[in-house]
């Protein structure tokens, strides 16, 4: 029972190290160039996506032009409409994302 619990305390550590790296990690970041960035353009591609369906235009990238199928996924931008909903607006979608 006690290498059990050893074993258990162990983990639980270093998954609470790993959290901590990276929040460490992305709170470095955002204080030396001042907000978080994506590698890569399709994020924010997919995030304006998800902006658009929560303001009610779903598959626009802008309001006014017809529908377009320009995200790579489907799925993703509902996945990142619900963090945009909660609150995670703007490049801090990308904590969500």
């Amino acid at each position: 029972m006690a290498r059990r619990s050893w074993a258990s305390f162990a983990l639980l550590g270093a998954l609470i190290g790993c959290l901590a790296a990276l929040f460490i990690g992305k709170a470095l970041q955002v204080a030396q160039i001042g907000a978080p960035l994506l590698p890569l353009d399709d994020a924010y591609i997919h995030f304006q996506y998800a902006r658009a369906l929560v303001e009610g235009h779903p598959f626009r990238y802008n309001a006014d032009q017809p529908p377009t199928s320009g995200a790579t996924s489907l799925l993703y931008p509902f996945i990142l409409a619900l963090g945009y909903r909660l609150g995670f607006t703007g490049e801090w979608l990308g904590l969500w994302a």
